[in-house]
């Protein structure tokens, strides 16, 4: 497996997982190649060579941070390579970094702080699974991507109907989450599931308010006071 860095793994080394985007001539004797980068923070180990990864890696399927800080390299990185399946970020500093990026992943995206994106950007985000602590996002915006799942024409799997669920740990209160706006009708009124397992985490939806698509398509969304999430869940038909 080629790497670009043969320094020893320490602890909090960013570690990115990507596919490698080839020429067309070699790309039907190549089509799976991946090659594993390792990013060294640059406080201790000096400037990180970023050309050098940037020329290697255009689009990533899989994107893992590993290190502790979201720093301006970081962001650079992310900025530059397109992650289009899988996120996790395991960092709990941002060091007051933001990102003018968009994520376009798919399947996932995990990030224990998300203080580093753009709060503008949220409603583009077409993810089908997200767990989003330390926002900058706020229950305005959480508002106005519901509001858009609510009136989109798109096919399920497709654009923003590709969310099944999503947690947001907001900025300020969720208290001050407007279901009204949404157009959301208090629970009790449609037979649904309680509760929806995913990666392992129960998530409880009993008490949650219901949002009936005009497809069809029944979704609930939940405002937890104290911890400031607001959850949102599609469910199956």
């Amino acid at each position: 497996m080629p790497s670009l860095s043969k320094n020893p793994r320490r602890k909090g080394i960013p570690f990115l997982k990507f596919t490698w985007h080839l020429k067309d001539e070699i790309l039907g004797l190549f089509r799976n190649l991946i090659v594993n980068a390792k990013l060294w923070d640059s406080s201790a180990f000096g400037e990180m060579d970023m050309k050098k990864i940037l020329e290697c890696v255009q689009e990533a399927e899989f994107l893992k941070i590993g290190a502790e800080i979201i720093n301006k390299e970081m962001i650079n990185l992310m900025q530059k390579v397109s992650c289009t399946k899988r996120f996790h970020s395991a960092a709990t500093n941002t060091m007051g970094s933001i990102s003018n990026g968009i994520l376009q992943c798919s399947d996932v995206i995990h990030a224990n702080n998300f203080q580093w994106f753009d709060p503008e950007r949220f409603q583009d985000l077409c993810c089908r699974s997200m767990c989003l602590l330390k926002a900058r996002i706020t229950t305005r915006n959480v508002e106005d991507l519901i509001i858009e799942w609510g009136n989109s024409e798109e096919q399920m799997g497709e654009g923003v109907k590709n969310i099944k669920l999503f947690e947001v740990q907001v900025y300020g209160v969720a208290q001050n989450f407007d279901f009204t706006r949404v157009g959301a009708q208090p629970p009790g009124r449609v037979q649904r599931p309680n509760e929806y397992m995913d990666f392992n985490v129960m998530y409880d939806f009993t008490t949650a308010f219901d949002i009936i698509h005009q497809d069809g398509t029944l979704a609930s969304l939940t405002a937890v006071e104290g911890l400031d999430h607001v959850r949102f869940i599609v469910w199956d038909q």
